[in-house]
């Protein structure tokens, strides 16, 4: 068998962190130009979660990990945390809902 990256000195990063996102309210690029409803709840509540904030802790939990897959990115992880929450959905639903 082949080595794997920690064996051939290569670190395998887990997470790459992501920074500068923009509002979805930003870009009209978005949603194929189609603008979003700022009186939506969901549009407000992803106006008012700290992400960078979260970001950071989130990209700590993988630091020092070589195995396994790379993390998903933060928003998408606390995002479907936060649907699975607020629609009761079973760990597997919001695994086949988020993609």
């Amino acid at each position: 068998m082949g080595k794997n990256h920690a064996q051939r000195g290569v670190e395998k990063q887990m997470y790459k962190q992501r920074g500068g996102q923009i509002s979805a309210l930003e870009s009209p690029v978005f949603f194929r130009g189609v603008k979003l409803n700022p009186e939506n709840a969901w549009v407000k509540l992803v106006e008012i979660i700290p992400w960078e904030a979260f970001e950071g802790k989130y990209a700590e939990a993988f630091k020092g990990s070589t195995t396994g897959n790379p993390a998903k990115p933060a928003r998408m992880a606390i995002g479907t945390l936060i649907a699975k929450e607020r629609y009761g959905f079973s760990d597997d639903e919001s695994l086949k809902r988020s993609g």
